[in-house]
């Protein structure tokens, strides 16, 4: 434990991100329903819904809060000093947060007379309750990263355990059983029709339509883990291990990546990330389709897609100087060729044009140059009435691409 105060306080510990956003954390220690169960520690930053992770440890119904706390405590230290990957492959420099909330008053209690008994700063040592907001971004965090780790989990691994890799929630039925409802439990032999399978993980079973739609919040994460996997092919290959393993063998994508001022990368050894490649397309105009699959491989779809639509959103707005955008990109298009996207589609247009809408309404509260409060992303949201939470990725990425001062470190 003495270790891992140390390391943690050698940290540098600035105010803010190096895109210029608060240095403001919420953590919180989350099950993970996996077989082997266990708990990570989970610190998600708000504003930029970026997240670090520690684990895995076993936290058990039995500890008192206390007990709970020191078990916690080395893994949320641990969670900002591991390395920590940039978008494009590269190791950031492992920071320690300026301030921290915690979804659970309880765990927060417990926790700070460990912080002052360490000599935790005194931002450090006043864990606070995050507020309802921080909150809905926390659990919506966890809810990707845990379906990121179910997917991840492979089917081979699966098939040399006698047991499923997820057992069902909220059931006394054992996922596969195919003698009961696995909602009511009613025994097939007292149904008036035969049991319906699952047709997306084909181990549950139900006696009716309402019954398998009342379960699904409870079956949701063992269907998708126990979902077919894809045969381990060339074809399958996904995105990232096909750009670092198999780009370098096509002639088409050599040519390609040349354009692009790209060497592909020939060794698994030194794996690079995708986020380069995948913006020089984009900011050249040669995002096609054939062109993604040379560099990505037919698959790219699935790892891929929300990161495209993210980077052709970021390079339609054009962020200026100034912009966290434009700070993060910096590194990735170095070198990189003149910039001549493809012209948006109408339904890029329109959001082009609600997102400029929005920095109109952020620049009306904020000067040029400046960031917004959180009370002022409070208010701008706020003015949307109740589906305000449906604008939130908007304003980040209006925020984000726009001239707050931020300087290329």
């Amino acid at each position: 434990m003495g270790d891992v105060v140390s390391a943690f306080k050698r940290l540098s510990r600035p105010q803010t991100t190096p895109t210029g956003l608060p240095n403001h954390w919420v953590f919180q220690s989350r099950h993970v329903p996996l077989e082997p169960p266990g708990d990570l520690v989970v610190a998600v930053h708000p504003q930029s819904r970026y997240q670090l992770t520690a684990g895995p440890f076993q936290l058990t119904t039995t500890l008192t809060t206390k007990e709970r706390a020191e078990k916690v405590l080395p893994h949320l230290l641990q969670v900002f000093i591991n390395e920590v990957q940039g978008p494009d492959g590269s190791i950031v420099e492992s920071k320690a947060p300026w301030s921290w909330s915690t979804t659970d008053e309880a765990l927060a209690m417990a926790l700070k007379p460990l912080f002052s008994q360490h000599g935790f700063p005194e931002e450090l040592q006043n864990i606070k309750v995050c507020s309802g907001d921080e909150k809905v971004i926390a659990n919506e965090c966890w809810d990707e990263l845990l379906g990121r780790l179910v997917e991840s989990v492979s089917e081979d691994a699966r098939s040399t355990r006698n047991q499923p890799a997820i057992q069902e929630a909220g059931s006394g039925v054992q996922l596969g059983d195919e003698t009961k409802c696995h909602r009511c439990q009613k025994d097939r032999n007292d149904t008036a029709s035969p049991l319906m399978k699952c047709a997306a993980c084909k181990k549950a079973w139900y006696c009716s339509p309402p019954c398998q739609k009342a379960h699904w919040k409870q079956h949701k994460t063992a269907c998708v883990a126990n979902r077919p996997s894809k045969d381990a092919t060339a074809s399958s290959v996904d995105a990232h291990k096909f750009y670092n393993t198999v780009a370098h063998q096509s002639t088409e994508a050599k040519a390609l990546a040349a354009t692009l001022n790209l060497e592909l990368p020939t060794s698994a050894a030194a794996l690079e990330g995708t986020m380069k490649p995948l913006r020089r397309l984009v900011i050249t105009g040669k995002d096609t389709a054939t062109n993604m699959q040379l560099l990505f491989g037919p698959q790219w779809r699935d790892s891929l897609l929300k990161s495209y639509d993210e980077v052709r959103a970021q390079v339609l707005l054009n962020p200026p100087r100034g912009s966290p955008a434009y700070v993060m990109a910096a590194n990735l298009d170095n070198g990189a060729p003149a910039w001549s996207p493809r012209p948006p589609s109408e339904s890029e247009q329109r959001k082009v044009d609600e997102v400029r809408r929005m920095q109109s309404a952020i620049r009306a509260r904020v000067s040029a140059g400046k960031s917004p409060s959180n009370a002022d992303m409070q208010a701008i949201l706020l003015s949307f009435g109740a589906n305000w939470m449906d604008h939130l990725p908007l304003y980040q990425l209006a925020v984000n691409t726009m001239d707050q001062g931020v300087q290329v470190r």
